[in-house]
């Protein structure tokens, strides 16, 4: 498919937009055991793919520890980042538990030390009344975590 988009219109850039997981049978973990079909180191290797997307939403794939669990999922698409020698997004993430200031923190000092191009969070949210869609990983302008959200971004913007 991506080669085909490539000849209508081989001026834009083609990435896949998927959950990002890997083909490891025996691993433990779902996101890794290649269950799905979908191995995203070898569909890094499509010459027709420009960069790599993944997603990471640790409760509804059955992970208990998120920080760990997801700075290692970071680091392991990092390293396919580097390997493929393009870039990688987390184009989606989200978390719904009471830890998440301290998580999402270890998840963006993960994406800044790995290099990995950057990242999405999973939703903007807004504080008007009764507009907007918030499915629970919602970050408002008065939320907690929206200071450390615009420090990230600043970060991030300070590495390029």
């Amino acid at each position: 498919m991506s080669a085909y988009i490539k000849s209508l219109d081989p001026n834009h850039l083609v990435s896949l937009g998927d959950e990002g997981f890997f083909n490891q049978p025996g691993n433990p973990s779902y996101p890794y055991q290649g269950g799905e079909g979908v191995d995203f180191a070898a569909n890094m290797g499509i010459s027709t793919l420009d960069y790599g997307t993944f997603h990471m939403y640790i409760s509804p794939w059955g992970i208990s520890d998120a920080q760990s669990w997801g700075v290692q999922w970071i680091n392991d698409h990092a390293a396919v980042q580097k390997s493929s020698n393009k870039p990688v997004i987390i184009e989606e993430y989200g978390l719904t538990s009471s830890d998440r200031n301290s998580v999402y923190q270890a998840w963006w000092n993960a994406v800044l030390s790995s290099g990995l191009a950057g990242d999405q969070y999973w939703q903007a949210a807004t504080t008007a009344s009764g507009s907007g869609y918030n499915d629970g990983y919602g970050i408002s302008p008065s939320d907690t975590l929206f200071p450390a959200v615009k420090a990230h971004s600043a970060a991030m913007k300070a590495r390029s």
